[in-house]
């Protein structure tokens, strides 16, 4: 917390906004996560100011790996390397944690780990970068697959949105557990900070011919 005001995690779309003023998240925060003591690198994007100790940090090359919780790893099995056919890595029975590699071997790693259900359970997201073509084919594949392909505010959609200021395509669902899933796609095109999150159909009308 900045005073006031809270530092969070954004947990898909539409489910926290920072104010105008870039230092205070606005709407749903039920989901919200608090990132710790405040050292000044926790600014939205545009206030952030380097500490003393940036200087001596190795950079960071990649997110490597990220983990999500399920209340049945059976079931969350079948759905990642089955429906979306990641390949597994490795599996710890005895902790019920499966690992899966994205992008093949070595690239990078997603782990499911089962715990009890509880009654309130978090809702997270992960966002898994795909070729454009194959994007623009996942509504007709999700469906096939039971999933329910959503745009940006969480409504059925049949085609992806495009983060004009990335710019990024982009298509969201969910997974049996409830976690906000997305295929992503980065664009060529310069960004577009003015448009929003537009459907894919007005981004191809609205950019420049190439």
């Amino acid at each position: 917390m900045v005073g006031n005001h809270y530092i969070v995690r954004h947990l898909g779309p539409s489910t926290v906004r920072w104010s105008p003023a870039g230092d205070k998240a606005t709407g749903d925060l039920s989901s919200v996560q608090p990132l710790g003591p405040y050292n000044g690198s926790q600014l939205p994007l545009g206030r952030r100011h380097r500490t003393t100790d940036d200087k001596d940090m190795i950079p960071i090359l990649d997110l490597f790996e990220s983990h999500l919780t399920v209340s049945d790893l059976d079931r969350a099995m079948a759905y990642y390397g089955g429906a979306l056919g990641l390949e597994l890595a490795h599996v710890v029975p005895d902790r019920r944690v499966a690992f899966y590699w994205i992008g093949g071997r070595g690239a990078s790693m997603l782990g499911l780990w089962e715990v009890d259900p509880a009654p309130q359970r978090l809702s997270l997201h992960v966002a898994f970068k795909v070729e454009l073509a194959d994007l623009l084919a996942a509504p007709a594949q999700l469906r096939a697959a039971g999933a329910t392909p959503l745009d940006f505010a969480g409504h059925p959609t049949d085609e992806p949105v495009v983060l004009a200021w990335m710019p990024a395509a982009s298509l969201y669902f969910h997974d049996p557990d409830r976690h906000l899933l997305e295929f992503l796609a980065m664009l060529p095109e310069a960004p577009r900070p003015g448009w929003g999150v537009i459907p894919w159909s007005e981004w191809t009308r609205r950019r420049p011919a190439s």
